[in-house]
């Protein structure tokens, strides 16, 4: 006898399983897909907001940090501007007493390398260091800001390479003033960048990331 075709559709027009097996197979990976962007995306944001607020903190200890530094040099840039005004007013300024005054501002702070004074034609007349009274800094960029805006007051300049120590420094200033006002000088500090550098290092940012820090003008 011959077999009897199942009830409804004729077997020709019957779609294949295969075809329905496929159709489903094809929607779980697409929606697998696109529930795997999804949950990547996710991650993502959470691992870049995670991120910026990391840099957000580092960021402001680093202000803090840097503010303070720039704060005690600053402070020890007025120390030495009075003693060395004491000791003109006692008769006793000499390029040794100003030395000791100056090498007291810097030996208790790390950051600093060395402090020296230049009268208004640009020459060193005292120095923590030795050996560089009279070298020309009229070059400089902080005796120029002094000698076009004598009303400046604390003045950070630009990295420089030091023509002393051959090594990157930023110089700090104040303008050492007589009773009357008048500029007679100008006291200058040097900042070590590398301890920045070497205290920026004790952070772990992970291989790909680095610490910079710049001035307002770029």
């Amino acid at each position: 006898a011959s077999a009897q075709p199942a009830p409804g559709l004729p077997a020709a027009k019957r779609p294949p399983v295969g075809r329905y097996l496929f159709g489903l197979y094809a929607f779980l990976i697409l929606l697998s897909g696109g529930l795997l962007v999804l949950v990547l995306t996710y991650m993502r944001m959470q691992t870049l907001a995670s991120g910026e607020r990391l840099s957000r903190s580092f960021a402001h200890v680093i202000e803090e940090q840097t503010t303070r530094t720039l704060q005690a040099t600053d402070q020890g840039l007025q120390l030495a501007t009075d003693g060395l005004t004491q000791l003109a007013a006692s008769g006793g300024l000499t390029p040794e007493s100003a030395k000791r005054v100056l090498a007291d501002q810097v030996q208790p702070l790390p950051f600093l390398r060395a402090m020296w004074v230049i009268d208004a034609q640009g020459r060193i007349v005292f120095e923590s260091d030795s050996g560089n009274i009279g070298v020309d800094l009229s070059d400089r960029d902080y005796f120029l800001r002094y000698s076009s805006h004598p009303d400046t007051g604390f003045f950070i300049g630009a990295p420089v390479v030091s023509r002393i120590s051959g090594t990157w420094q930023v110089s700090v200033a104040r303008p050492w003033r007589s009773a009357s006002g008048a500029l007679k000088g100008i006291v200058v500090a040097a900042l070590e960048p590398r301890y920045f550098g070497q205290l920026w290092r004790t952070v772990d940012l992970g291989q790909d990331s680095s610490v910079a820090l710049l001035r307002r003008d770029g």
